[in-house]
């Protein structure tokens, strides 16, 4: 135990000497490590339980989408190299929330918990997923986002040949919280639209209070279609558009986008956004009424009995998350919508319960990692579901 407490001290002690650690980039050797494993907290995984792997550190969480949908293209490469490849995730998240994913998810990874973030002071980043390949010597050779990463990619490390990935450089100085435009609060009304900002996040920006509530929206490198899908007040799911025409890791596809209307003309946001971006982009958008499948909310008897407490006065949304839906006010409409922004289907979502014109409170709650959470919960408000096909508003890009 005497021997573990000083190895630990000295395995720390530039960091209490320094402060920081100095970050590491390609071609130099990964840092020794050992972190707990998140199936098994009282046993750690080192670098040298590695030794002589070709390794992918992926750093991610369990609130992340892209990340938790990248997880399959992980699970692919594992497969095919289960001897020669140990793929690492590392979250700095409670340990509750990782071994509850990580219990209903299966994955074959070596997940670990990273809690003082100690790898990350190594490879630091604003954006998650975001991967460090190393190759079985221990060197750095890819710091990219996972999807770069191919089966040939891991050939070729394991061949000891260069390989040549998307270098991930995050803006690390960068304030999401700042008003990027250092618009003054008496602006009155404004547009501008310029060319991506390296090493940040696609985000925007939505004031609810303040000066601007209501009357501003700021997009940060958004693609087309998704700055149309925010003009039109769409959902992804009824969008239609040639995908190969656009390509969201291409710099110059993306923009930052301002907008202001006056005040008193906060229902010509919108509006005003679509003529806008229709002058300044190569591309139109417009709704039509096209055949689409869909889910369809319908009670569970053949009279409309909904096991919701009625409810009167404005919608008001108390809480909005992807396993919560909290309002009063609401229509079924309004829980169809929710399902449809956090895509619980995979499709558009609409409400034929035939309660038209009236208002519930929603206490709404599932576990995100068992559908059938889901299911009992809409039984419990005399609600189930059934596949359709619908004509549906649609956003057509050209």
């Amino acid at each position: 135990m005497k021997n573990l407490v000083f190895s630990s001290l000295f395995l720390f002690l530039p960091i209490l000497l320094f402060g920081q650690v100095e970050p590491r980039t390609l071609g130099d050797e990964m840092p020794e490590f050992s972190l707990p494993l998140v199936t098994n907290p009282n046993q750690n995984l080192s670098s040298q339980d590695l030794s002589g792997k070709v390794i992918l550190l992926d750093f991610w969480a369990t609130w992340c989408g892209p990340c938790i949908v990248g997880m399959k293209h992980l699970g692919e490469l594992q497969r095919t190299f289960p001897e020669q490849l140990a793929i690492v995730p590392v979250s700095k998240e409670e340990q509750d929330k990782l071994t509850a994913f990580v219990d209903r998810r299966g994955y074959d990874f070596l997940f670990v918990r990273d809690s003082a973030a100690f790898l990350q002071d190594y490879f630091p980043y604003a954006i998650i997923p975001h991967s460090v390949l190393i190759d079985p010597t221990g060197k750095v050779v890819a710091i990219t986002d996972a999807k770069f990463i191919t089966e040939e990619t891991i050939r070729q490390v394991l061949r000891g040949e260069p390989i040549d990935l998307v270098l991930k450089q995050d803006n690390l100085d960068f304030d999401y919280q700042a008003d990027y435009w250092n618009r003054d609060s008496a602006t009155e009304q404004a547009f501008v639209i310029e060319p991506h900002i390296p090493g940040i996040d696609y985000y925007i920006q939505r004031p609810k209070e303040g000066a601007f509530a209501n009357r501003r929206i700021s997009f940060f490198n958004h693609p087309v279609p998704a700055l149309l899908v925010t003009a039109f007040d769409a959902s992804w799911y009824r969008v239609e558009y040639q995908e190969s025409r656009f390509d969201d890791d291409d710099p110059e596809q993306l923009y930052c986008v301002d907008i202001i209307v006056p005040p008193g003309e906060e229902d010509q946001l919108l509006p005003t956004l679509r003529a806008r971006l229709a002058e300044n982009l190569p591309y139109q958008g417009r709704m039509e009424l096209r055949d689409k499948d869909v889910l369809v909310l319908v009670p569970t008897s053949r009279r409309p009995a909904i096991n919701l407490p009625p409810s009167e006065g404005p919608l008001v949304i108390e809480k909005e998350a992807v396993d919560t839906f909290k309002a009063t006010g609401a229509t079924v409409a309004d829980f169809a919508a929710w399902m449809e922004r956090y895509g619980l289907a995979g499709m558009p979502v609409l409400d034929e319960t035939r309660t038209a014109g009236k208002s519930f409170t929603f206490d709404f709650k599932f576990d995100t990692d068992d559908p059938k959470t889901f299911i009992q919960g809409l039984e419990t408000m005399g609600i189930t579901f059934q596949p359709a096909n619908r004509a549906v508003k649609t956003l057509v890009i050209e």
